[in-house]
């Protein structure tokens, strides 16, 4: 081991370059662990040029000499040694470009989706570019909404607001009207809804208003919001939620009836079957009420599954006959008793039958109905 007070000269060294490694290997704990020497020495002021693990560097002799070690601020190429650098410290291959090394604060990078700034000393402890430190936070937002969400056609919508935040509100506009949306609400949505438009009142209509319906009023905030209607045929008033109505293809509940299944095509389904007119009481923690309706298999059979009836119930009343037609009359019927226009309940949870089929009513008018259909046995 050479002692530093045994040291050659670099002054009086015939081999100056010599003598310089030498003092650099005593003075220099990086030496030869993270960088050598790949140019000839020549004077203390000069700068010599360095190899390391991550580009080559230039640094002076004396800098050398006073034990510093080379990194990115000495480095040639700053953009190819800042990446190196963080595929080293993250041991990831890096999937963005460094576009522009600034200093330890500010390295420009171009992850695909746009160009953003972020420090060097984050990038070394693998956090990876996003919106929150984009450069243009409203350009970077566009082009990552049409590589996350090709649902829509984005050349279609013009972005009207500046990007804050996922939770701000935006702006968006296409063909129809202008939408306030919120961004996270952008990348996943599968169309721009309409309830979200300024205009969703024309927007609505244009949409889903109904042929022989009559609007007596078309304002609304929000998709539970009520509509007061009127059917132009039987003359019926009803109220339905702005999203119910937006969902239903015969809204009048008269009409519901009369016309969403016509006696001869439940004639003809399972002909060998027996006709069923039955009543059921449906339950769980938070709801009572009941349900009639008719059926050619079975009770179970129709409701098999949770889809079919997403409550607990009981069997009532079965009314059994071969001849269909008198099941499908008791069902009428029956109507007329309870006045189903009137006392018309709708459960909590959607099930199929459960718009115009169901209705609560005190257990002695419910007793007379059950009397009146088995006094018909």
């Amino acid at each position: 081991m050479i002692l530093e007070n045994k040291l050659p000269s670099i002054r009086r060294a015939e081999n100056k370059h010599s003598a310089f490694i030498q003092n650099l290997k005593v003075k220099n704990s990086f030496y030869e662990k993270t960088f050598t020497v790949i140019s000839e020495y020549t004077c203390l002021k000069d700068k010599l040029l360095l190899k390391t693990d991550f580009g080559e560097c230039k640094m002076s002799s004396s800098q050398l000499l006073k034990g510093n070690k080379p990194d990115i601020s000495t480095a040639l190429n700053k953009e190819d040694y800042a990446k190196k650098l963080i595929e080293f410290k993250t041991n990831k291959k890096l999937d963005y470009s460094i576009l522009k090394y600034n200093g330890s604060l500010d390295v420009r990078i171009y992850d695909g989706v746009g160009e953003c700034s972020m420090s060097l000393s984050s990038l070394c402890l693998g956090y990876i570019p996003s919106i929150r430190c984009a450069v243009n936070k409203d350009e970077y937002f566009s082009s990552y909404l049409k590589i996350i969400n090709k649902n829509i056609d984005w050349g279609k919508v013009n972005i009207l607001s500046k990007y804050i935040n996922n939770k701000s509100r935006m702006h968006v506009q296409d063909e129809k009207g202008v939408y306030n949306i919120s961004a996270s609400s952008l990348l996943k949505i599968n169309s721009l809804p309409w309830y979200s438009a300024l205009n969703k009142e024309e927007i609505y209509l244009n949409n889903f208003a109904k042929k022989n319906i009559i609007y007596k009023n078309i304002e609304f905030n929000n998709v539970l919001d009520t509509l007061y209607l009127k059917c132009s045929i039987h003359n019926i008033e009803f109220e339905q939620s702005v999203n119910a109505h937006s969902k239903c293809y015969l809204c009048c509940p008269k009409c519901q009836r009369l016309s969403s299944y016509i006696f001869e095509e439940w004639s003809k389904l399972r002909p060998k079957n027996e006709g069923i007119f039955y009543i059921i009481r449906c339950f769980n923690e938070n709801e009572e009420f009941y349900k009639f309706g008719i059926t050619c298999t079975s009770v179970k059979e129709r409701y098999y599954n949770n889809k079919n009836m997403p409550y607990n119930y009981e069997i009532i009343l079965q009314i059994k006959d071969k001849d269909r037609r008198k099941i499908w009359d008791y069902e009428k019927e029956f109507e007329i008793i309870i006045d189903i226009n009137r006392f018309n309940y709708r459960p909590k949870i959607f099930f199929k039958g459960s718009i115009n089929e169901c209705f609560k009513v005190c257990k002695e008018d419910y007793i007379e109905v059950i009397n009146k259909f088995r006094n018909n046995e």
